[in-house]
C-alpha cells in the first residue's frame, strides 16, 4: 500500500513586503514626527506668547494705576509736583501710595527730607529729582525705570545685572523697577526697590523695528483748553511719534512737566527665542499692550507763586523750627487788584501765567515786618516760585 504525502505552501512575507512595509512605517512615524514636533512648536509658542502677555499686562496694570494718584496728598502750597521727571523710559512722580499703610511688613513713608541722605533720585550718578523744598506730606516719590544701576541715564549698562535679565538673547529686554524714596519719619530716607517686569528697552541691537517710548506726554503748550495738546518729540506735528523720533526723543524740560496733561504708557514685552517667523521684528515675538492716563491734580496755568506769612518770633528773618503761620492776612500782587487771604496755616497761592509780578503782604495789626514787604517775581512757564513774609 503506498503512501501519498500532501505538501503545504508555509506562509509569510516577502523581502519586497517586508521592504515596502518599512518603507511605509518609515513615513507614518514621520508623520507622526511631524504632528509631535508641530504641536511641541506650538506649545512653546503659546508659552511665549501668554509670558510676554503677562509681563505687559503687570507693567502696564501697576504703572497706569501708580499715574492715577500722582499728585495725592502733595504739599501744593510749596510747590510738590504730580510729575517731576517724564522720560522716554523712565517717569518719577510724588503720591502717597502707601496711604499711610503698613505694607509688607514696611512702615509708611512721608516726602523726602532733604537734610538727610539719600537725598536725591536716584541716589547716585546723574540725578533727574532733587526736591525744592521740605515739603510736609506723606507723598513719597515713586520711580519706574529701566535704570537697573542707579547712575540716572538707561544704556547698555542696565542690562544683563538682573537674574531675569541673564542669558537673555533678546539684548532690547529690561527689567521694569519701581523704586520709592521717602522718609521713614524718624531718621532715615529710605528706597524701596522690586522688580516689575521684563519689558522692550531702547534698542541695543539692530532691529528691524523701532519701538514706541515706553512713556508718552501730551501736554499743555499755549494754556488754551479749546487748543489741543502736544505730544512731546512729535517734531514734525503728526500727532504719532515715527522712528527716528522715537530714537531723539529725550525727557520733557523742567518747566514743561507742569503742563502735562496726559500720559501714555506702551508696554511691549518680547520672546527671548528666535524666529524667522518674526524676522521683521529681529526674530522675536512681541505683545503690546497701552493704556493712557490724564494726569489729575496739576494746575490749570503755567505758573505759581507760592508762600507763607509767619510769625518770626526771633526776627531774623528766616522760617525756624516752632514759627507758625499767620491766618487771614492779605497778600497782593502790586498793580493788578488781584488779592488773596492766608489760610490757616498761614499760606496763600497765585496761579499766573508767565510774566514779571510784584507781590506783597499786608502786615496784619500789631506787627511789623522783618523781610521785605514787596518782592519782585520774574516767572517762566511751569515755575513755582517761593515767597515768604515775615513779621
Amino acid at each position: 500500500m503506498g503512501t501519498s504525502r500532501k505538501r503545504t505552501k508555509a506562509a509569510g512575507f516577502t523581502l519586497v513586503e517586508i521592504m515596502m512595509s518599512m518603507i511605509v512605517l518609515g513615513f507614518v512615524l514621520i508623520s507622526v514626527a511631524g504632528v509631535f514636533l508641530l504641536f511641541q512648536k506650538g506649545a512653546a509658542h503659546s508659552t511665549e506668547y501668554a509670558e510676554a502677555q503677562q509681563n505687559s499686562r503687570v507693567a502696564v496694570d501697576l504703572i497706569t494705576s501708580s499715574l492715577r494718584q500722582a499728585g495725592s496728598q502733595t504739599d501744593y502750597f510749596r510747590g510738590q509736583r504730580p510729575i517731576v521727571h517724564a522720560g522716554p523710559f523712565q517717569v518719577a512722580l510724588n503720591a502717597d501710595i502707601d496711604n499711610g499703610r503698613t505694607i509688607d511688613g514696611l512702615g509708611p513713608l512721608e516726602a523726602i527730607n532733604r537734610a538727610v541722605a539719600p537725598n536725591r533720585v536716584p541716589a547716585g550718578g546723574t540725578p533727574i529729582y532733587i526736591p525744592s523744598e521740605d515739603f510736609d506730606s506723606p507723598a513719597e516719590t515713586v520711580v519706574f525705570t529701566l535704570d537697573s544701576n542707579d547712575d540716572g541715564v538707561i544704556s547698555g549698562s542696565d542690562r544683563g545685572d538682573d537674574p531675569e535679565e541673564a542669558g537673555n538673547t533678546n539684548r532690547n529686554l529690561f527689567v521694569l523697577k519701581r523704586m520709592i524714596y521717602g522718609f521713614d519719619g524718624a531718621a532715615t530716607n529710605e528706597i524701596r526697590e522690586s522688580n516689575v517686569a521684563l519689558v522692550r528697552g531702547p534698542n541695543l541691537s539692530p532691529t528691524w523695528t523701532i519701538p514706541q517710548p515706553l512713556f508718552k506726554y501730551w501736554y499743555d503748550h499755549d494754556e488754551n483748553g479749546a487748543t489741543p495738546d502736544l505730544l512731546w518729540g512729535d517734531t514734525d506735528g503728526s500727532g504719532e511719534l515715527e522712528s527716528a523720533e522715537c530714537l531723539a526723543i529725550g525727557p520733557v524740560p523742567d518747566a514743561l512737566l507742569g503742563r502735562i496733561r496726559r500720559v501714555q504708557v506702551t508696554a511691549r514685552s518680547e520672546s527671548d527665542s528666535y524666529d524667522k517667523k518674526y524676522e521683521t521684528n529681529g526674530g522675536f515675538l512681541d505683545v503690546t499692550m497701552t493704556s493712557e492716563v490724564a494726569v489729575r491734580n496739576v494746575s490749570l496755568t503755567s505758573a505759581q507763586i507760592r508762600g507763607k506769612v509767619y510769625h518770626d518770633a526771633d526776627q531774623d528773618g528766616i522760617i525756624d523750627v516752632g514759627e507758625t503761620g499767620l491766618p487771614g492776612v492779605e497778600v497782593r500782587l502790586a498793580g493788578q487788584n488781584r488779592t488773596v487771604i492766608t489760610d490757616n496755616y498761614g499760606m496763600f497761592y497765585f496761579p499766573l501765567p508767565a510774566g514779571t509780578y510784584s507781590i506783597q503782604a499786608v502786615d496784619p495789626p500789631g506787627y511789623l515786618s522783618t523781610t521785605a514787604n514787596l518782592v519782585s517775581v520774574t516767572m517762566a512757564s511751569g515755575m513755582v516760585k517761593m515767597v515768604n513774609f515775615g513779621d
